[in-house]
């Protein structure tokens, strides 16, 4: 087994005096492809809003590369590696697909006032290569040919896979992904899990919250949420026949 990129351990959120997260535990190892998964209001979402720093924890850790961030700033915790898409898709609507995508190098090292204003020789070259990077990004996640659409004019499918590219624009080692094919039709789905897979393909580790089961069979581990509390861990075939989980979504043990 690879090394531990992500260690969460007890973590708790409460609002007032509901616990929307209790005591959970979940480790992500480098390479990894990571379902969390579970009925709506479950808590995944509250998870990546306490990994990435929406949302500061009630207890517990967040450890990512061995330092702990629970608590940190989103800047901050992006700025260690971590990337994430959200349910919907928030883009800038008047920018076209690439330069939504050459928006989102806000860690790049800054290029200074006077080489911006002089348009020197290393400001050029810096623009060149984010223009590059932000066009292999598009490829990999399919959006080559609509890289002069304006955002707004995306499709939903389209728009979904362009937020992820925006995430990837950070260089993320752990990318998150919430609900990355919700509201997809068939077509648009079988694009966006062959994203996934050129993106995990790269070395990237992905932890990814959906519904959808077609994409949940690329998960190496699923974790299952209820109510706020892991309830099961383990391969597709297992988390799906688990007695808990049936009746987290079904109301019963088993299906006939």
């Amino acid at each position: 087994m690879t090394a531990a990129l992500l260690e969460i351990g007890g973590l708790t959120k409460h609002f007032g005096g509901l616990a929307a997260v209790s005591n959970l535990d979940m480790t992500v190892h480098e390479g990894e492809i990571v379902g969390l998964m579970g009925p709506n209001g479950a808590g995944k979402t509250t998870v990546f809003n306490l990994i990435t720093g929406l949302l500061r924890p009630s207890y517990g850790h967040v450890i990512f590369q061995g330092k702990e961030i629970g608590g940190k700033k989103p800047h901050v915790v992006a700025a260690c590696g971590i990337g994430r898409t959200f349910q919907f898709a928030y883009l800038f609507p008047e920018f076209t697909v690439l330069e939504n995508v050459i928006a989102s190098f806000h860690l790049d090292p800054k290029c200074g006032f006077l080489e911006g204003v002089f348009n020197t020789s290393s400001y050029r070259r810096k623009e060149e290569r984010i223009l590059r990077e932000a066009s292999e990004i598009l490829k990999l996640v399919g959006l080559e040919r609509e890289k002069g659409v304006l955002g707004k004019n995306l499709p939903h499918g389209p728009q979904k896979l362009l937020t992820m590219a925006r995430a990837l624009a950070i260089k993320p080692k752990l990318l998150l992904l919430d609900e990355p094919v919700g509201g997809m039709h068939f077509d648009e789905v079988k694009h966006a899990i062959s994203a996934i897979e050129r993106i995990r393909a790269q070395g990237t580790t992905i932890v990814l919250v959906e519904h959808n089961m077609r994409l949940m069979r690329f998960c190496e581990r699923i974790v299952v949420m209820n109510f706020g509390v892991k309830i099961a861990e383990g391969t597709y075939d297992e988390v799906r026949s688990h007695e808990q989980v049936m009746r987290a979504y079904f109301g019963h043990e088993r299906v006939a």
